[in-house]
This record gives C-alpha cells, sequence and structure tokens, in this order.
C-alpha cells in the first residue's frame, strides 16, 4: 500500500491531461474525499505536475484481464495471475510493469491490469507514476454496470462490478457498443464471471451534436437486454473511503525502471565509495596516531639522553680513571690479601678481627678469642701460607681480660724478609 496521494492526472477527453487535487470532504470523518479539478496539462513533460501525482494511463496503454482465482494470500494469487497471463500470451515473462486488483472476494475475482505499450521517450515520469485505480472510481451505485466515456478523443467502455472497474476497452465509436457489450458478455458467460450489468452511463460529448436522448433510446433498443441507458453532462472521479479499493498499481513504465535501477546501482556505488573513503580516512587516522605516538616516543627518549648525558660523562671520566689504575691491579691488591687473611678463620666465627691493616709494606691484624688454642692455631696458617712467603710474620705473647674472659692477639708481618 502506497500512501494517499494528493494529484491524480487523468486524460482528458480530447487531448492531454486533466490534473485533479484531493481534498476532504465535509461531513466528519466518514465522509468520502473528494477530487477538485485544478487546471489542464497539455503532456506529461510539463513541469508543472506535482511530484505526488499519479498518472492513470489511458486505457489504448493497459490492458486489463479479470481472472477467477481462488482465495489465498496477495502473492499466491499474484503468481497464478502471472501463470495464466503468460499462458495467453498477455504477459512476456520478463515484463514487470504489472499488477493485479481485488475486485470481489466471494466469486473470487481479481483484475490484472497490464502496460501494453511504451509512454513516449522522454515523459516526464520519474518518481511517483503509476496506474491508480482511484482514477477511475466514480460515484456510481454497487450494482453491475457500464460506463461510457471519451479519453484523448477515443471512446472507452470501463466495467464495474460493486462498484470496482474491472474491465475496459477501447472502442471505435458509440455505433461499436452494442456489439461490443454483447460481446463482452458471452466471453465473461465463458468464463463464469458473473457480471449482469443494469445499467450503461454515457458521457456527452459537446463535439458530437448525434449524441442526445435520442440516440441513447436507439442504443438501448438495439442493445435489448433490458439494460438502461442514461446520458450524463459529466462524470466526475471520486477517492473513495476504501482501503483496498483504491490501492496503486505498480505498473511503471520499462524505460523508468531501468532508470530506477541505474539511480539504484548508483546510489549503490556511492554508498560503496564513502564507505571505502571511511575506510582510508579511518586508517589514515590510524596511521597518524601511530605516527605521532612514535613521535612522541623518540621525543621521550632525546629527553632521558639529554637528562642522562651528563651522568654518563661523568661515569665514563670516572672510568678512564679507573683504566689507569689497571696496572695496579695485581694479586698483591689489598683485597686479595684481605681475602686471603679472612680464609684462615675458623668456621664457626668463633674468633673475630678487629683490625685488619693492609699496606704496601706491612700487615697489621688484631682480634679476640674466647680459646687461645684458635689464636695458636691461627698463626701458622697464615705464616705457611705460600700467598705470604716474602712476608716475616710474628706475633707477641697473647693476654686475656679477666671480666670477657676473652684473648686478645696481635699478628703482624714485613714484606721483604723471609721467615
Amino acid at each position: 500500500m502506497s500512501k494517499t496521494p494528493k494529484h491524480i492526472l487523468l486524460p482528458a477527453k480530447n487531448q492531454g491531461w486533466e490534473l485533479w487535487l484531493l481534498t476532504k470532504g465535509g461531513g466528519g470523518k466518514e465522509q468520502e474525499k473528494e477530487l477538485r479539478h485544478e487546471k489542464s496539462i497539455p503532456d506529461l513533460n510539463n513541469p508543472s505536475i506535482p511530484k505526488d501525482t499519479r498518472i492513470a494511463f489511458p486505457a489504448n496503454l493497459v490492458t486489463t484481464t479479470p481472472l477467477k482465482i481462488p482465495q489465498a494470500d496477495e502473492q499466491t494469487q499474484k503468481n497464478i495471475a502471472k501463470l495464466q497471463l503468460e499462458q495467453n500470451g498477455l504477459l512476456k515473462p520478463d515484463n514487470e510493469s504489472w499488477d493485479t486488483f481485488t475486485i470481489d472476494t466471494e466469486i473470487p475475482l481479481i483484475t490484472a491490469v497490464t502496460l501494453a505499450q511504451e509512454l513516449p521517450e522522454g515523459s516526464r515520469l520519474q518518481r511517483e507514476q503509476t496506474y491508480d485505480l482511484a482514477a477511475r472510481f466514480y460515484k456510481i451505485s454497487d450494482i453491475d454496470q457500464i460506463i461510457c466515456k471519451k479519453e484523448q478523443g477515443s471512446w472507452v467502455t470501463i466495467f464495474y462490478k460493486n462498484s470496482n472497474p474491472f474491465y475496459a476497452e477501447q472502442i471505435d465509436s458509440l455505433a461499436s457498443l452494442s456489439s461490443q457489450i454483447k460481446a463482452l458478455l458471452i466471453q465473461f458467460t465463458i468464463q463464469d464471471i458473473p457480471f449482469h450489468p443494469e445499467k450503461i452511463i454515457i458521457e456527452s460529448d459537446p463535439d458530437n451534436e448525434t449524441l442526445d436522448q435520442y440516440s441513447v433510446n436507439k442504443l438501448e433498443q438495439e442493445i435489448d437486454l433490458s439494460i438502461k441507458v442514461d446520458l450524463v453532462d459529466s462524470i466526475n472521479p471520486i477517492f473513495p473511503n476504501s482501503k483496498d479499493s483504491h490501492r496503486d498499481l505498480k505498473l511503471t513504465p520499462p524505460h523508468v525502471l531501468q532508470d530506477r535501477k541505474k539511480r539504484k546501482r548508483s546510489g549503490k556505488l556511492k554508498l560503496y565509495v564513502l564507505l571505502l573513503l571511511c575506510l582510508y580516512t579511518i586508517g589514515g587516522l590510524i596511521l597518524f596516531k601511530q605516527h605521532k605516538q612514535r613521535e612522541n616516543q623518540i621525543q621521550q627518549a632525546h629527553n632521558q639522553v639529554a637528562e642522562l648525558e651528563p651522568q654518563w660523562i661523568k661515569h665514563q671520566q670516572n672510568l678512564a680513571k679507573l683504566n689507569e689504575l689497571d696496572s695496579l691491579l695485581t694479586n698483591q691488591w689489598p683485597l686479595a690479601s684481605y681475602e686471603k687473611i679472612v680464609s684462615h678463620l675458623p668456621s664457626d666465627q668463633v674468633l673475630r678481627f678487629q683490625v685488619v691493616e693492609i699496606q704496601a709494606s706491612n700487615i697489621l691484624i688484631k682480634g679476640v678469642s674466647p680459646n687461645i688454642n684458635f689464636i695458636n692455631a691461627l698463626y701458622p696458617k697464615l705464616k705457611n701460607d705460600p700467598y705470604f712467603s716474602n712476608y716475616r710474620w710474628r706475633m707477641p705473647a697473647p693476654s686475656i681480660d679477666q671480666k670477657t674472659k676473652l684473648w686478645s692477639f696481635t699478628i703482624e708481618a714485613l714484606k721483604g724478609e723471609t721467615n
């Protein structure tokens, strides 16, 4: 269901088109909407046609085919209708300009409408063009009846059932009306379509001086089917309240369908290009962010180097000074001598050093021990150690502290003299 149109474009009696505006009728919500004539339009290329206009294609451009199809959902009925139309040669498999419309749910009866002829190339129909059935509704009763009127210079008969137009056909002149109606009634009977018209309404034609009440009465006698024939000055369209009866038929001309598909493809292409640009933009932003982060890391590293550079220079200066002492780092270095002296201490460490002085030519050791035997054991170990072979060792007699009961000792060594 498409939205309710604001304008309907009907074929004019002789040439061109008539634009009608849909207005709200008085008398409350249930009152039928009204169509008010606005102006005449010379052709479909006229730029004054509003964009929301529904186009009522002339009867010579469309083919209406009533079909009895078992009651089902709309899509199933449409598929069955398409198959029947193709079998009858009324629809090519690649034709997309057709649709169906429900006439009577009890029979059940639907009408298939096909755009049989192309509109003139260059017709200004690009957005809302449809064959709108609301444009074929008139102020008539719900009895079976026929309307005969002119469309762009040609007479057209429209057949109504339950106030719904289910068949339309162009005729050469009113003289052919009688034979046409009789032939169609026979055809409907063969198709088991119950249609028994009670009235024929003919819209007068100012250009046809022979069309008067006398000719109408004569036509009524020719038909001879107990059908009343009325001559009226004009038949104005209406827009009914029924939601189902004014559904728009999708009868878009092929060249417009191609144009729409082309624009749709173009729109998709633009969307893909836009998405690609977005991806490139996002990728560029990510790379830019990573580049900025890397620049920040490099800058932080430079700042750290600048901050640590004075310390590194000082370290290099200290290292240079230490390198000057390489020649002095021999086995006789005081730390090595100290390590040798400490290695002779008892494992339980009951003997303790209080003073260890190591100079270039002498060694002085002072300490305490709870037992003189530990002292007497330490002295020969130092004296006999090959590391101190060029030292002469001596140890004065140890003394005991009466308060602490610890033995104090002193051991001396002079370099350059043998034991």
